[in-house]
C-alpha cells in the first residue's frame, strides 16, 4: 500500500514537469527557426572634445575623470561654462567626491577651466543677470524645459553652460543620481492608464527629460561659431590692458574682454578696458561691484 502511494505521488509530481517538455518540443518542431538578429547600429562618433593641457587640472581631475588619446578628460572636455559655474563644479567634486585642493590650486584651475573652456561674452551677456543676482522674469521658451529644468533652478543657470549632446544626457542622469525625486517631479511621464486610448499618429511620446535634451542640445551645443572666434581672437590677444599699478577698482562684471590679464586690474587698466571694450553702458558702469578678472573671458564677482 506505500508502495503504491509512493508512485502516485511521484507521478503527480513529475507529470507537470513531461507536460512542459512535450509542450516545448512541440513548438520547437511547429515553430520555423529564428534567424540571428542583425547587430544594432554602430554608435555615431561623438563631437570633438575640448582637450585639457593644464597639468594641474590633469593632476587633480584625472583620477576620475580619465584622459584620452587626445588630451580630453571625460565630462570635462565636452562642457562649457562660466567661472561662477566651474565654481560650484569644484565645491561639489570637494563635497561629494573627495577632492582636495588648496585655496590657490582652486583658484588656478578655476581660471584655466575658464578661459579655456568657458564662454564667450556673445554666449555668457544673456544670463549675466545669473552671476549679477538680479531678479527678473524670465522667459522659458520651451515647454518641456519648464517642465524639468526650471522647476529647480533658473533658465540663467542653464544659459550659462554649453554641452554636447552625451554631456547633456549624462546631466539628466546625474540628477537622477543625486535627487531621484526629479523622476516624478517632471523627468518622467506616468504611463497612460490600461484603457486609456493610443495617442494620434505623430504624438512624441518621449519623457519631457529626453525631449528637453533635445533643445538643449540644439541651442546650448558645445561647439559654436561665436566660440571659435572668440578662442581665435583670443589667442592674436589684440588687446592687452595694463597691468596694475595700484589697488582694484569697483568695475562692471558685465564686460566681456577679448583678451586680458589674469589678475587685478588698476583703475588705469580698467579704464583703457573699458574704452577698448565699447560696449554699451561700461562708461557709466551700471550694476557695479568690486569684482576680479581672473581669465580673459568675463568678470567673476567677489562673494
Amino acid at each position: 500500500m506505500r508502495l503504491l502511494k509512493l508512485f502516485v505521488l511521484m507521478g503527480t509530481l513529475l507529470l507537470p514537469v513531461g507536460f512542459t517538455v512535450y509542450s516545448q518540443t512541440q513548438q520547437s518542431q511547429t515553430q520555423p527557426a529564428q534567424t540571428p538578429q542583425a547587430a544594432p547600429p554602430a554608435k555615431p562618433p561623438g563631437e570633438e572634445g575640448i582637450p585639457v593641457t593644464n597639468q594641474l587640472v590633469i593632476a587633480k581631475c584625472s583620477t576620475c575623470h580619465k584622459a584620452d588619446d587626445k588630451g580630453n578628460l571625460t565630462r570635462i572636455s565636452w562642457e562649457r561654462t562660466t567661472p561662477e559655474g566651474w565654481q560650484q563644479i569644484i565645491k561639489r567634486m570637494v563635497r561629494l567626491n573627495g577632492l582636495t585642493l588648496s585655496p590657490e590650486e582652486a583658484r588656478q584651475i578655476v581660471r584655466y577651466l575658464s578661459a579655456n573652456h568657458g564662454l564667450a561674452p556673445e554666449e555668457a551677456r544673456p544670463a549675466f543677470y545669473e552671476v549679477e543676482h538680479r531678479v527678473l522674469d524670465e522667459t522659458v521658451p520651451d515647454e518641456n524645459l519648464r517642465n524639468t529644468c526650471t522647476i529647480c533652478h533658473t533658465y540663467g543657470r542653464v544659459q550659462s553652460q554649453r554641452r554636447s549632446k552625451e554631456e547633456w544626457d549624462l546631466l539628466v542622469n546625474m540628477h537622477v543620481g543625486y535627487f531621484p525625486v526629479v523622476e516624478f517631479q517632471g523627468f518622467r511621464r506616468f504611463p497612460p492608464p490600461p484603457d486609456a486610448p493610443p495617442p494620434p499618429p505623430g504624438t512624441d511620446t518621449r519623457h519631457p527629460a529626453d525631449r528637453a535634451v533635445e533643445f538643449l542640445a540644439k541651442t546650448f551645443p558645445l561647439h559654436t561659431p561665436e566660440w571659435a572666434a572668440w578662442r581665435a581672437n583670443s589667442r592674436k590677444d589684440p588687446m592687452r590692458p595694463s597691468r596694475p599699478q595700484g589697488p582694484v577698482s569697483c568695475v562692471p562684471r558685465r564686460l566681456g574682454m577679448s583678451s586680458g590679464s589674469c589678475t587685478r586690474l588698476s583703475a588705469r587698466g580698467l579704464k583703457a578696458a573699458l574704452v577698448a571694450s565699447k560696449l554699451p553702458g561700461c562708461a557709466e558702469a551700471p550694476g557695479t561691484k568690486k569684482a576680479r578678472l581672473i581669465c580673459p573671458l568675463v568678470w567673476q564677482a567677489l562673494q
